[in-house]
C-alpha cells in the first residue's frame, strides 16, 4: 500500500473467524484502534500504533497492558459528540493519512455502522478515500469516476448517499446507464454485476455509497 494509507479497527463486531482478520492486519501500518478495537487486536497477539477513545468498551485489564506495551493512547471523555471511531478517522486525517482502511466498523449495533458511513463522508470531505473493509464485503463513497476489477468482486450495489447523484453512468457490467441520476428514495443501483474486465463508474455530482461483494476475504483494489 502508498505510504500515505493507514488501517483503523473499531470495536464493532467480527464478522469472520478473528485469524482471517488477524492474517489481514499481521503487517499493516500504521494501526490505529478505536476503544474496543484494543480488545480485538489483543485478541489477535498485535500491537497497535495508536489507541484511541473514551475506553468505555475495552478492559481495564487490556488497556494497561497496551499502556505497559508502549502503545500511544488518547483518552477522550465518554460524553463526547463524535463517536470513537469518528475521533480516530480525525486523528489520522490530522496525521496526513489520505487512504484510511477501516475494519471492525460493520457489524453489531445498526447505529454505528451507519455512523460508519458518517465517517467515511468526512474522510472524502477531507479529500481522503475511506473504506470500511469486511471478509466477504466493502463500502466506500465513490464520486467523479471509479473503475472495478472483476477479479476483486463481481458484484456490487451503488446507493446515493446525501441527496441526488447526477449523471451516473455504468458501463462494463450487466446493467449499463449513461447519464441518469439516482435519488436516496430510489433503489435503481442494487444488484449490479461486473462483466467485462473492469466496470467503470462516473457521476457529474454527489456521492454514491458503492457497496461490493468481495471474491476473497479482504480484496482491496490496489
Amino acid at each position: 500500500m502508498p505510504d500515505n494509507t493507514c488501517y483503523i479497527i473499531a470495536g464493532g463486531e467480527l464478522l469472520a473467524p478473528i485469524e482471517l482478520y488477524k492474517d489481514f492486519l499481521v503487517d499493516k501500518t500504521p494501526l490505529f484502534a478505536a476503544d474496543r478495537g484494543g480488545e480485538h487486536l489483543s485478541e489477535m497477539c498485535i500491537t497497535p500504533d495508536y489507541l484511541l477513545g473514551d475506553f468505555d468498551s475495552i478492559s481495564k485489564k487490556v488497556l494497561l497492558a497496551l499502556k505497559k506495551a508502549g502503545v500511544q493512547t488518547a483518552d477522550y471523555p465518554e460524553e463526547k459528540d463524535e463517536t470513537d471511531l469518528e475521533i480516530a478517522a480525525d486523528f489520522a486525517l490530522r496525521k496526513g493519512y489520505k487512504k484510511i482502511i477501516i475494519l471492525g466498523a460493520w457489524g453489531g449495533r445498526p447505529d454505528q455502522s451507519i455512523a460508519g458511513i458518517s465517517v467515511l463522508h468526512k474522510i472524502k470531505k477531507h479529500n481522503g478515500n475511506g473504506i470500511i473493509l469486511n471478509p466477504g464485503d466493502s463500502l466506500e463513497l465513490v464520486s467523479g469516476r471509479t473503475g472495478l476489477k472483476r477479479e476483486k468482486g463481481e458484484k456490487f450495489s451503488l446507493a446515493a448517499w446525501g441527496g441526488e447523484v447526477t449523471g451516473l453512468s455504468i458501463t462494463g457490467c450487466k446493467y449499463n446507464i449513461s447519464g441518469v441520476v439516482l435519488s436516496p428514495w430510489e433503489t435503481r443501483g442494487i444488484s449490479n454485476r461486473i462483466i467485462e474486465k473492469t466496470g467503470k463508474i462516473s457521476l457529474n455530482k454527489g456521492l454514491a455509497l458503492l457497496m461490493r461483494e468481495l471474491n476473497y476475504p479482504f480484496a482491496l483494489e490496489e
